[in-house]
């Protein structure tokens, strides 16, 4: 757990507590009338001291009223996952693959995609009956029918890069079925679609809260006004946020493949934000553009309201003769 005084433009450490690597928080034997213990973290003066000093006296405990609270759970190795499960294996996400679970009733809830696949014959029943292998790259259940995601198609903006920085830091872990108990769950094999991303759209669902990562037109080298590569700044989002950020181009995908149409909206308003006269017209010819036509109509709405500067623009690249929006956009 860590505490941060924030600012517009800045987050400060105040201080950070850890806890032992135990299923926790632990029951509670001195108050039967509480579940658990709960967790405890105090700010001490020696922490207060300290960020006024490193920050110049910028920092003012009398006087700073905003702050942040980051809690973060790790996974450990579990037992068996929840009943009417529904595993979702990435055999491509990194080596050995990963999974992510989640409960057939929470995902047919939100989802009318799901309620059909989760339903229907498409999506396997697999039963284990003693521990499976971890690695699963040959003819298991994981890889006996298409994956669902078979038709979805890839973007030049699509979560892989993200998928590596992630296992940088965070280790896969899959679940190990132990026991003499069989094991029956759903299985939805994805293949197309990035785990951050999936990560990130399940995170939503349950949050309402997703971080956007920005396009690759906005980031070096393909923009020549930004001062970071995409990598840079994902990885400066991601440690100012709960969450590791997606593309909104992947997120849109997916949300619209799984009928999201809240999710839709949220990534076309991030499109909007991330719009410049520099990577508009790259946006337009982009992939996600032509096949899906919510998205390009954002696109082509901003070109219009700023012609005159995106034309500026274009003409400063090419150094071409004055063309007409019509013709731009042909």
């Amino acid at each position: 757990m860590e505490v941060l005084a924030v600012t517009d433009d800045e987050a400060w450490l105040l201080t950070r507590s850890r806890w032992h690597n135990y299923p926790a928080p632990e029951a509670s034997e001195d108050d039967p009338s509480l579940a658990y213990t709960g967790y405890q973290l105090n700010i001490l003066q020696n922490d207060i001291e300290h960020l006024s000093n490193i920050t110049h006296g910028d920092f003012k405990a009398a006087s700073h009223r905003r702050y942040r609270v980051h809690f973060q759970l790790q996974q450990r190795k579990t037992s068996r996952p929840l009943g009417d499960a529904v595993r979702r294996p990435f055999p491509n996400a990194c080596d050995g693959g990963a999974e992510l679970w989640s409960e057939t009733d929470f995902l047919s809830g939100f989802s009318s995609y799901f309620e059909s696949l989760l339903f229907s014959g498409f999506c396997e029943t697999v039963t284990h009956t003693k521990k499976r292998p971890r690695t699963r790259k040959s003819t298991s259940a994981a890889t006996s029918q298409a994956p669902a995601d078979a038709d979805a198609k890839d973007f030049d903006d699509s979560d892989d890069e993200t998928d590596e920085l992630y296992f940088e830091r965070c280790r896969s872990i899959l679940h190990e079925h132990e026991g003499d108990c069989p094991l029956e769950y759903k299985q939805i094999t994805i293949t197309k679609t990035a785990f951050t991303t999936y990560c990130a759209v399940l995170g939503y669902l349950r949050t309402g809260y997703i971080a956007f990562a920005p396009l690759s037109s906005a980031c070096k080298p393909l923009s020549t006004t930004s001062p970071r590569t995409r990598k840079q700044q994902l990885l400066d989002i991601w440690d100012r946020q709960p969450s590791f950020p997606v593309s909104p181009k992947s997120a849109f995908r997916l949300a619209h493949l799984i009928d999201l149409d809240d999710l839709q909206e949220l990534c076309l308003a991030n499109l909007r934000k991330q719009l410049t006269v520099e990577i508009a017209p790259v946006e337009l010819v982009d992939n996600a553009s032509v096949c899906f036509d919510e998205w390009r109509k954002v696109i082509i709405d901003f070109i219009f309201k700023n012609w005159d500067k995106v034309d500026d623009e274009r003409r400063r690249l090419s150094r071409g003769i004055r063309a007409s929006p019509r013709a731009f956009l042909r």
